[in-house]
């Protein structure tokens, strides 16, 4: 009987001693916005921006009025990064940038009706024969053109990125938003236009200062 209880005793001693190696737990994926993107859509206080309303021929200003703010959400299998402010603008509320998975990183401009159509992409600029998708039910985006140069108000642009993205809001009619975009400048020029009324307002570019 001893030499039973020995056995189990000694039996517990070594099988509790020995060290069980999991595998290592799988990398969560990083999906953090991209540098060159930020250089087309991430801009700092001190930035503003003069725009020409073509139909009124009135000068209207932008400028940061707080952030950048930065969040960070985490799930089980990726990190998914966060970046907005807010600005002074007679057409857009907010800029959010989201940095999504399989480098799908968009910049949303935020309308004071608060609608959030993408604007542009990080495949639009690295790969914009593969740019265009559906970001929900009601909203469509795509590339409608790069252009070499585009000239604004006596000011020329160059390598500028003309993006749509179209709102249905029912069977009647859509809102379409056209923008333009210049790296180190931000957006230079921006359409809208709500096809139920035949309401269209443009506004391009005037003076600028961006502060990176």
């Amino acid at each position: 009987m001893r030499t039973i209880l020995l056995f189990f005793f000694l039996l517990t001693i070594f099988t509790g001693c020995h060290k069980i190696v999991y595998p290592p737990p799988k990398p969560k994926e990083l999906d953090s916005i991209p540098v060159e993107f930020k250089a087309w859509t991430l801009f700092q206080p001190g930035s503003y921006w003069i725009y020409l309303n073509e139909g009124t021929q009135v000068s209207e200003s932008t400028f940061i009025k707080h952030g950048p703010y930065f969040y960070q959400w985490s799930t089980e299998y990726s990190i998914t990064d966060y970046t907005w402010y807010f600005v002074d603008n007679p057409f857009i509320l907010k800029y959010d940038i989201q940095g999504g998975g399989e480098r799908n990183t968009v910049l949303q401009l935020w309308t004071w009706q608060m609608d959030d159509p993408v604007a542009l992409t990080i495949k639009t600029i690295e790969d914009p024969a593969n740019s265009d998708f559906s970001s929900s039910y009601i909203f469509t985006y795509e590339l409608i053109e790069k252009l070499d140069s585009l000239e604004l108000n006596s000011h020329v642009f160059y390598n500028v990125f003309h993006t749509r993205c179209t709102q249905k809001k029912n069977n009647d009619y859509s809102i379409i938003y056209d923008y333009y975009f210049m790296r180190n400048v931000g957006l230079i020029k921006f359409r809208r236009l709500y096809t139920y009324e035949n309401k269209d307002t443009t506004w391009s570019l005037l003076k600028w200062k961006t502060v990176q």
